[in-house]
């Protein structure tokens, strides 16, 4: 499923930065690689999943059986037994197993009395000679139907995976199918379609498309700097407005007045395999207020949130989105901007270090972004470092930096 991979890529990255675990960069690549490689299509968006069955059979395209392996890996058959669970633990049914990797690879190399680097080398080795091999069998079928929401949380995943990896090609696929969803999934008044297929954009998006692409906007301004990306973050949030809002409940219907719906309007608030959209509508509140300061869409989600008190506290695994905003707004929220001729460089250094309560911005020249007004790197390059809304003097040295945001709380 898209939504399953596009989630884990921004999870993966975000553990990446925190951590620098060489098994999260390895997750991160083949997953995002998987993306572009066998569901994005040729438009430059993303196909909504691939069956698990082909020719009948549930996981036929992905299981091998053991004499399989053997035979097609020859003197790297014991290693890919040893690294791939084919024991009890990687057993699927039929004589059939899943390949997958109980321990990390220094460990393996360890237990199996080679080096490390042999072995990374003997993994990629037999994941190719696999790879080439699998092209060979019947594919499952793709539904190559794109969802604007589900296509929005892969941008998401592959602009956090660029920040974690430095990867020019995923924020590159991000920004294609971002321009193309804003460009080709249009309405005639500017709201969003639901679905593209067979080249025709169709059925008036849900609140859920509108949530997760302001979200992926976001994500994408923070790993290209391209302000582009948050005045059509801003834009859509004024049509969710004007189109979804409940001013008596302060939260957003999933429809709007128009959408066919013959029984009713209802308001997601649940945060189930993906996050609700009103959740995620009110972390972008937050975000877009600090970026344009529009101090009401801040005061909003605080109220947003308020309302949510006593479900979260009676059932707290039900609204985990809601419990992240919990945490965002408890603490000070720290607004780091850029301004000169290195904005990009620097960006990338401070981002390296996840920090979930940070908000960055940056330009290389003039811009039009409220956070940014009045911040010039002069000849060279300036980093102004802000806790609501009270600043230091600008930093021109990136280690600097660096350290006076390691002395703040969040």
């Amino acid at each position: 499923m898209l939504y399953d991979n596009a989630q884990l890529l921004s999870l993966l990255s975000k553990l990446q930065r925190s951590r620098h675990c060489s098994l999260f960069t390895d997750r991160i690549r083949e997953t995002a690689d998987f993306l572009l490689r066998d569901l994005k299509t040729s438009n430059g968006l993303f196909a909504s999943s691939l069956d698990a069955d082909s020719e009948g059979v549930e996981g036929k395209f992905y299981v091998w059986r053991d004499e399989e392996i053997r035979e097609i890996l020859g003197d790297l058959g014991p290693i890919a037994k040893a690294v791939f669970s084919i024991d009890d633990y990687g057993y699927w049914e039929n004589g059939t197993y899943i390949l997958q990797m109980k321990e990390e690879i220094k460990p393996l190399a360890e237990e199996l009395g080679v080096p490390e680097k042999k072995l990374r080398e003997d993994i990629d080795q037999i994941k190719t000679r696999l790879y080439h091999h699998r092209k060979k069998r019947i594919s499952p079928h793709l539904d190559n139907k794109a969802l604007a929401s589900w296509n929005a949380l892969a941008i998401q995943g592959l602009a956090h995976s660029a920040m974690a990896l430095h990867t020019e090609k995923y924020v590159t696929a991000a920004q294609a199918a971002a321009d193309f969803i804003l460009e080709q999934m249009r309405m005639e008044d500017g709201g969003l379609f639901h679905v593209y297929k067979s080249g025709q954009a169709y059925i008036p998006g849900f609140l859920e498309d509108y949530s997760h692409l302001i979200s992926a906007l976001i994500t994408l301004y923070k790993a290209d700097l391209d302000e582009k990306w948050l005045f059509e973050a801003k834009s859509l949030m004024h049509y969710v407005y004007d189109h979804f809002w409940d001013a008596e409940s302060g939260f957003f219907y999933f429809t709007t007045v128009g959408h066919s719906n013959p029984i009713k309007r209802d308001i997601d608030l649940t945060d189930g395999v993906i996050p609700s959209a009103n959740s995620v509508l009110a972390h972008a509140l937050t975000t877009l207020s600090q970026y344009f300061e529009i101090s009401i869409w801040e005061e909003h989600a605080r109220k947003m949130a308020a309302n949510m008190a006593d479900e979260f506290a009676h059932h707290p695994g039900s609204y985990s989105n809601w419990a992240s905003l919990y945490q965002r707004l408890a603490y000070p929220s720290t607004e780091i901007s850029i301004a000169g001729k290195s904005a990009h460089t620097v960006k990338g250094k401070l981002q390296a270090q996840y920090r979930p309560n940070h908000l960055y911005a940056g330009t290389i020249s003039e811009s039009a972004l409220p956070i940014l007004r009045n911040r010039s790197g002069g000849k060279g390059t300036a980093i102004f470092i802000c806790q609501d809304k009270v600043c230091g003097e600008p930093i021109t040295s990136t280690d600097a930096a660096l350290q006076e945001l390691r002395e703040y709380i969040a």
